[in-house]
């Protein structure tokens, strides 16, 4: 349990840091957040315990497709760089399930802080503000339940 808030935060930490590069450059460090999915989710696996491995590798899985295959039709057909897709596909194999939950909330973030972004006259808005503040508002809801 204690190893999931781990990863949780750190997910967090390296969501601030890819917010504030997305908001400058409109780019993304995608090889970086690939390469600390892997090592994570490979460290994960030491420290889940035997008889719910096969759990916590379906849910990962799951989670990994679901994000990728959710925001790749929402990039070619609503907009959107493929920068998001292959963040969201690394959440997903971070939080399994809980990925549903980041979706909708970064989705309804969007929502507003586009909406604001395009009153201002923004033509462009970054995404990965929208999934950091989705991260931090699920992670009581990650704690207790």
């Amino acid at each position: 349990m204690i190893f999931n808030n781990i990863v949780y935060l750190l997910l967090i930490c390296v969501l601030v840091i890819s917010s504030v590069y997305d908001i400058k450059t409109r780019l993304l460090p995608i090889r970086a957040m690939i390469l600390f999915t892997a090592v994570l989710w490979g460290t994960g696996c030491f420290y889940v315990p035997n008889d719910l491995l096969m759990q916590y590798l379906i849910a990962s899985l799951f989670g990994g497709a679901y994000g990728f295959i959710v925001y790749f039709i929402m990039a070619k057909y609503f907009g959107g760089g493929g920068g998001d897709v292959i963040y969201m596909g690394c959440i997903g194999i971070l939080m399994g399930t809980g990925i549903f939950a980041i979706i909708f909330l970064s989705s309804l973030c969007y929502l507003v802080y586009g909406g604001i972004s395009k009153k201002k006259g923004k033509t462009e808005v970054a995404y990965i503000p929208c999934v950091l503040a989705a991260m931090i508002l699920y992670f009581p809801i990650y704690l207790y339940f």
